[in-house]
């Protein structure tokens, strides 16, 4: 599944505001892949991440998956928009 949560913060007078998207992939293939970079256009600026180089296993069995409601392994990037 997918998900978007923000978040506002006040500390010391100045206000931020993070925006995280979640993505849930499937991949089609086994092997070592790569995940192209996620392109954000923001009052004119643009802001690019790096690719990602995975490498997709066989899959689990039902029994070794992780149990409803717990958090898959994420990767994070940080960086402030102004």
């Amino acid at each position: 599944s997918s998900g978007r949560s923000q978040n506002v913060t006040i500390k010391e007078g100045q206000t931020s505001l993070s925006v995280e998207y979640n993505y849930l992939i499937r991949p089609k293939t086994k092997g070592k892949l790569i995940i192209g970079p996620c392109k954000l256009i923001f009052k004119n600026k643009v802001f690019e991440t790096m690719p990602i180089e995975v490498e997709v296993l066989d899959a689990l069995p039902d029994s070794q998956l992780p149990a409803q409601g717990n958090k898959m392994p994420k990767f994070e990037t940080e960086g402030t928009l102004l």
